[in-house]
């Protein structure tokens, strides 16, 4: 064969190739966007750093990627909660508010890990306050808190999720951690009116370390009564909870566990739901086929959850 007929095969194979690549849309979120690529977006500007509180590591992968290094990730809930997050900020809505003022801030720069996402509602109804998990040495708000608060959004809810302090101590929350979840709650209700949002019977849940704390600010002389700040109308624990930060006062319990969880084992399930009966806490248990991290739980055993939390809440 020529060299200038195997120049041509080769170009047009060349060419065959490219024609079959998917195309990303820059201006689009999607599954292989990288993370640095979305904090550029026009929506993100200024805002986009606290989704990635702890979690550096990620900017320079896609959520598709992202699912390698933690398997319960689901890269379309992902976006699905980065999707809600844009659109509302390009309908210009204020998606991130700062929950430590300016001086605040400016005096301690771990303040500005703590702050709220925000995906608004037309409808008034009890706030929804989320916060993701991440061992308390990272906050892993775009695979967890984010696209459940995307969920309860599109059902009527104003969501929140709560960035907070973390340290590089896996496992061990910092002594602040209540100090930002009270922040948070402060700001949702001094700016209840502006933010059309009631303040009474709120819900609050997390995420493994999140369920943790929406455990422990559920306890009344620990957490809301510490700070003189309204009780929930119901805790949700996802993968995540503390018998030691249980009372008489404790709002609704809904809890979700991982059958195979490496960190919360059937004992500490069974032993915290013994702890509820004792104490007279309504609440509403299951165990799920699931891996620890699943956050919405689209297409596994927990899915559906956040509506079975709903149908407890509202019972």
């Amino acid at each position: 064969m020529k060299l200038k007929n195997i120049f041509l095969l080769s170009l047009t194979s060349i060419i065959l190739v490219s024609c079959q690549q998917p195309r990303i849309d820059s201006n689009v979120i999607s599954v292989d966007m990288p993370f640095y690529q979305m904090a550029e977006l026009p929506e993100f500007q200024g805002v986009f750093d606290d989704l990635l509180v702890g979690n550096d590591w990620l900017y320079n992968e896609t959520p598709k990627t992202a699912q390698i290094s933690q398997k319960a990730w689901n890269p379309d809930d992902c976006v699905y909660g980065l999707t809600a997050l844009s659109n509302q900020a390009k309908s210009g809505e204020t998606i991130h508010y700062e929950i430590y003022s300016e001086e605040e801030r400016q005096a301690n720069k771990d303040l500005d890990m703590a702050s709220l996402y925000c995906l608004h509602s037309d409808e008034k109804k009890p706030f929804v306050l989320l916060l993701a998990g991440g061992g308390f040495s990272s906050v892993c708000t775009p695979f967890e808190s984010l696209p459940a608060a995307a969920y309860f959004n599109e059902l009527g809810y104003t969501a929140f999720c709560l960035t907070y302090r973390v340290a590089n101590n896996f496992g061990k929350p910092v002594p602040t951690l209540m100090e930002d979840v009270a922040a948070g709650v402060k700001f949702i209700v001094d700016n209840a009116e502006k933010l059309n949002v009631e303040v009474d019977n709120y819900i609050i849940g997390g995420f493994s370390a999140g369920g943790m704390t929406a455990n422990m600010w559920s306890k009344k002389d620990n957490g809301y009564g510490k700070y003189n700040l309204p009780k929930p109308g119901m805790s949700m624990m996802i993968y995540g909870y503390d018998e030691n930060y249980l009372d008489e006062d404790f709002p609704k319990a809904f809890i979700r566990q991982c059958n195979n969880d490496q960190y919360f084992s059937h004992d500490a399930y069974y032993s915290y739901l013994d702890k509820l009966k004792t104490l007279n806490i309504s609440y509403e248990a299951k165990m799920v086929n699931c891996i620890h991290g699943f956050g919405l739980g689209t297409g596994t055993d927990a899915e559906g959850w956040i509506d079975e939390a709903l149908a407890f809440y509202n019972n």
